[in-house]
């Protein structure tokens, strides 16, 4: 979301006058292809305000949202909601306002989709620093964290998200962590994986092939890059 304030005092009023608010754009362009969605899960991650030269303040939020379809008929099920911001995150060196730490986090989502229960968990993990190790450490810990609690309430899980890690091991290690044993599946989607009669997966990293919830929106795609504007569902890093 992008917000603005005049004249500009930095942080002394905060800006309210919203100029840009990606998920009402997202959730209207929905409605108009006659696509019912609702918001179930919302985090803000960072929300920094600055003055700009032009005599007004500008004033970014950072916001991770889910979306679930909502027609009728769909036996879809909402059984828990959580969310979490790294501890680990990116300081910027800003001369105006001074260092700015770009806070970034996680959402997830239990759902009960056909009886059986499975977690979306979704995720922007930093792109903005050079430094690799604050990327990975964001991810371990989304591993450590819900991975580790659907684990023990023996819940597969399925994790969207924007990684900032090529999955070809040409860019950070990040992807490849999460594809450890133990962690994640290296498949490249729960179909595919049953095509082939391999085992369910504990974490799945993938865009979503199902009648329920895909990857995409405005600024993020699935750890494959792909999204299916076909299925009803959307999980997406809202800004």
């Amino acid at each position: 979301m992008v917000r603005t304030d005049t004249p500009a005092d930095g942080q002394a009023t905060p800006a309210n006058d919203v100029s840009l608010d990606y998920l009402q754009i997202l959730l209207d362009e929905l409605q108009a292809r006659g696509l019912h969605y609702t918001p179930v899960m919302q985090s803000v991650n960072w929300d920094i305000e600055v003055p700009t030269a032009l005599g007004f303040d500008l004033r970014h939020t950072d916001r991770i949202v889910t979306l679930i379809r909502t027609d009728e008929g769909s036996d879809l099920k909402v059984l828990d909601t959580d969310s979490g911001h790294f501890k680990t995150n990116c300081k910027l060196p800003i001369a105006v306002v001074g260092p700015i730490e770009i806070v970034r986090g996680w959402t997830s989502v239990d759902l009960r989709i056909r009886g059986k229960a499975v977690r979306f968990i979704n995720t922007h993990l930093d792109g903005d620093c050079a430094d690799p190790a604050i990327q990975l450490a964001q991810a371990r810990e989304i591993i450590q964290g819900p991975v580790q609690d659907a684990r023990e309430k023996d819940i597969p899980v399925i994790l969207l998200g924007d990684l900032n890690s090529k999955a070809d091991g040409t860019g950070t290690k990040t992807y490849a962590e999460l594809l450890k044993p133990g962690s994640a599946s290296s498949m490249p989607g729960p179909r595919e994986a049953a095509d082939r009669g391999s085992p369910a997966a504990r974490m799945t990293i993938s865009s979503i092939q199902s009648p329920y919830l895909a990857t995409g929106g405005i600024t993020s795609s699935s750890a494959t890059g792909h999204s299916r504007s076909r299925t009803p569902g959307w999980s997406a890093r809202i800004r």
